[in-house]
């Protein structure tokens, strides 16, 4: 099969078409053409992110329009766009490296000057039932578990590092949220998931400790704003026209004011700072600082159409664009790697998964309807190759189309399949996929479909999914049953083994969002009758505790923020002992707060 170069990307050929030239409607955040609708991220549309799927929930089939893109039948993100690109890191900057893998600085431009403002400031329990289900799947045992102004203009960018008015302070807190309260059961940093710390050795009897107040918003405004982060003990969010953070105690630290479309945003933070796109359509990248909301450095990305999320790893940041992948060193601002000339290999989107920048190459010219060869590159922060993988345009006599990594150690995939010679979005079908531990192919097929199980790493998921789940050799996948259950998928096997069901409300819904002392931590999003509860599954008794109970005077408020297991618009984190659930939607239908943390 044709194998990606190991070398740095394309760069424009002609003005026809080929490679770099942009797609025939934009991308992420691009402008929609006369005539048509704005179709950015999260724009409302048929089938799109945050609108109810048909006859059954999240992971049933949506209308899969890519990223900010014309809102046609075409395939979702991850999908061959015209010229789709990519870069890679380079080396230091001002210094210039033999080829591998990385385009070697570019040369700076005539430095201007920019002025920028900015804003100031229940019980526990296990037991259990089998089962039995009908297909191929077998019999599976359930249990009911409980960034001086300085400017630098290279490469079609203007890039600007940006302080702050020191007078800016912190907003109090409103008076009316309540005092933090209940047992958080331990604290530290644990060595298993992001949240953190050790779990209480009894059930956490919770209480809200700060909220965000239900946006004031006009009539006709709708916003999907995807960023929540944690960084010692705070909490920081994208929420619509700012980034909000509080303290532990609840309190405002600092805001930043944003004029921002439906963009995105980086899905993780590197040393204290976090990546956002800004601008109606998208056309500015800035790092902020989570200590103090400082905009550490700002880079005007043109008329150059993103294609993901960005990405942030220690000095660097990174964003895809549909003419290449393109990098830049945060302290300075200079640009570090470029799309290069006469490769036929380009950055897709990149992602982060702890030290390493996790790249998707596409190969060759990029037809709109059907696959092409490309790869998984793996990349320390300073551009060194650590792994790849390659695949081809099929597999078993079908288009195979690359979406996300769903798990990078062990290398998990999420393509979409479809008939050879292209055809219609409803005759494609999501898989997952192991990939083999030397990278030499693919593994076994996870059993994983939209009909049973919920796609959370599909449409609209930054290319290192961070919904995703996986701990110690298992995938654990949310059901679209109505309860909604988990499923722990074998990934050495691709056989599900055993499934979880809620605990004490058999209406109630089971989320996986993290895993914290070798146990999967599950929200889950309580029956209309019930209060919300964060379950801790064992997966070596196959069964789970409950951890905390969400008081049942906000039972109606959470059920809001996320109404089922399966909702795409809002998420559940765990950062250390605290639960944070948050809406990415803000539209003036809205009542309900936008974020809850409880403790």
């Amino acid at each position: 099969p044709p194998q990606p170069p190991q070398g740095s990307l394309s760069s424009p050929q002609d003005a026809s078409g080929g490679y770099g030239a942009p797609p025939p409607s934009g991308g992420y955040g691009t402008p929609a053409q006369p005539g048509q609708p704005p179709a950015g991220y999260g724009t409302p549309q048929p089938g799109g992110y945050g609108t109810p799927a048909p006859s059954g929930g999240y992971g049933t089939p949506q209308q899969p329009a890519g990223y900010g893109y014309p809102q046609q039948p075409t395939p979702g993100y991850g999908y061959p766009q015209a010229a789709a690109g990519y870069g890679y890191p380079g080396g230091p900057a001002g210094h210039t490296t033999e080829p591998q893998g990385f385009g070697a600085p570019t040369a700076p431009g005539s430095p201007v000057s920019f002025e920028k403002s900015h804003g100031g400031s229940g019980g526990s329990g296990g037991g259990g039932k089998e089962w039995s289900f009908s297909g191929s799947r077998g019999p599976l045992m359930v249990l009911m578990v409980g960034v001086v102004v300085s400017a630098l203009v290279a490469g079609g960018f203007t890039v600007y590092n940006v302080t702050r008015d020191d007078s800016t302070t912190a907003a109090p807190a409103d008076d009316e949220n309540p005092a933090p309260g209940g047992d958080e059961g331990g604290d530290g940093e644990g060595d298993d998931g992001s949240g953190g710390g050790t779990l209480p050795t009894e059930p956490i009897d919770a209480s809200l400790l700060f909220e965000e107040e239900a946006p004031d918003v006009a009539e006709d405004h709708h916003n999907f704003s995807p960023g929540l982060w944690e960084a010692d003990g705070s909490i920081t969010r994208v929420a619509d026209q700012q980034v909000i953070s509080w303290n532990e105690d609840g309190e405002i630290a600092w805001t930043y004011p944003t004029n921002r479309g439906n963009c995105a945003s980086s899905a993780t933070a590197s040393e204290g700072r976090v990546a956002i796109l800004e601008g109606q359509n998208c056309e500015v990248l800035t790092v902020l600082d989570l200590a103090d909301g400082e905009s550490v450095v700002t880079i005007e990305l043109g008329s150059s159409s993103v294609s993901g999320h960005p990405a942030i790893l220690g000095d660097y940041v990174a964003v895809a664009t549909f003419s290449g992948g393109y990098g830049w060193e945060i302290e300075t601002g200079e640009p570090q790697w470029e799309p290069q000339a006469g490769e036929d290999c380009k950055v897709r989107a990149y992602g982060v998964h702890e030290d390493l920048f996790i790249e998707h190459q596409q190969c060759g010219r990029i037809p709109f309807d059907t696959g092409v060869p490309g790869s998984v590159v793996a990349r320390s922060e300073s551009g060194e190759e650590q792994w790849s993988w390659s695949y081809e345009a099929q597999h078993d006599d079908q288009e195979f189309i690359l979406e996300s990594v769903v798990s990078v150690d062990p290398l998990v995939i999420r393509a979409t399949l479809g008939p050879a010679g292209g055809g219609g979005a409803a005759d494609r079908e999501p898989a997952m996929f192991a990939v083999k531990d030397d990278y030499s192919g693919l593994g076994p097929q996870l059993d994983f479909s939209r009909d049973r199980y919920v796609d959370s790493c599909g449409y609209r998921a930054p290319f290192v999914c961070d919904e995703a789940v996986v701990h110690d050799g298992l995938l654990y996948l949310t059901t679209t049953d109505r309860p909604a259950t988990i499923v722990a998928v074998e990934i050495a096997t691709g056989n599900a083994l055993w499934e979880v069901g809620a605990l004490e409300d058999d209406r109630a819904e089971l989320r996986a969002i993290d895993v914290q002392d070798d146990k999967v931590i599950a929200y889950q999003v309580p029956s209309y009758s019930g209060v919300g509860r964060v379950v801790a599954i064992d997966p070596e008794s196959e069964s789970g505790d409950i951890v905390m109970v969400l008081p049942l005077d906000q039972a109606e408020n959470v059920r809001e923020i996320m109404p089922f297991a399966s909702a795409t618009d809002a998420v559940a984190r765990w950062y250390d002992n605290r639960l944070v659930l948050a809406s990415t939607r803000y539209a003036e239908r809205y009542e309900t707060p936008s974020l809850q943390v409880y403790g």
